[in-house]
């Protein structure tokens, strides 16, 4: 029989989810990738992927204010686009700041507890969009209009300033300056002290390789 590649999740609904794509390098490595991702990411207590920042794929951000009828249809949707990566986080008064960041990125508007990030733009959408019955169709509705934001290259990515917020929470405040998204970026995949070679199979494997070589081709 022929060789077949799925992944298992254990925690969640759906339990399988198999490889349909082409076998080529590119394909099989954003499957291993992503996979494994949970449908839906809570960020309400802190992240630590990079996964959530450095994408091409849209990223939708539910603002939790307790509804559970809400907070399901969010995840049904979620469940029938593996295309699209979903987060959710609580919105309750134990951080000041991080709810400032929130009230921004909602465009001062507290009905619009989607936040949608497309690439370099930030975008705000009322909840009520749900019902459209495809994030899709919410994200190519919403990205019809003005966005709340727009990210260059020295920008800091909203998503690091809630993560340094939960880090305060926790830690206390620090004194760390967040650098920017193109920093961060080239402190990941490039070693001050010599060139990378793309032609390196990093230990034999050319999955890894493949995925460096597509890292910097996307994030640069």
């Amino acid at each position: 029989h022929s060789n077949t590649v799925y992944t298992i999740r254990a925690s969640e609904k759906r339990k399988r989810i198999d490889f349909t794509g082409i076998y080529e390098i590119q394909e099989l490595t954003s499957f291993v990738i992503h996979s494994s991702l949970p449908i839906v990411i809570d960020i309400s207590n802190g992240f630590t992927s990079d996964i959530l920042t450095h994408q091409l794929q849209p990223l939708i951000l539910f603002v939790d204010v307790g509804n559970e009828k809400e907070k399901l249809k969010f995840a049904e949707l979620c469940a029938k686009s593996s295309y699209i990566i979903c987060t959710i986080i609580i919105n309750s008064s134990k951080s000041k700041k991080i709810n400032e960041i929130i009230h921004s990125l909602q465009g001062n508007d507290p009905s619009n507890r989607l936040i949608i990030f497309l690439r370099g733009k930030i975008y705000a959408s009322n909840v009520k969009n749900l019902e459209s019955g495809s994030l899709l169709q919410l994200i190519a509705l919403t990205t019809t209009g003005k966005p709340i934001s727009i990210l260059g290259v020295e920008d800091v990515h909203p998503l690091r300033h809630i993560q340094m917020a939960q880090i305060n929470e926790i830690f206390g405040e620090q004194l760390i300056e967040i650098p920017p998204e193109l920093q961060i970026i080239q402190r990941s995949y490039w070693n001050k002290d010599k060139s990378v070679d793309d032609t390196v199979d990093y230990g034999g494997c050319p999955v890894m390789a493949k995925a460096r070589q597509m890292a910097m081709k996307d994030e640069l």
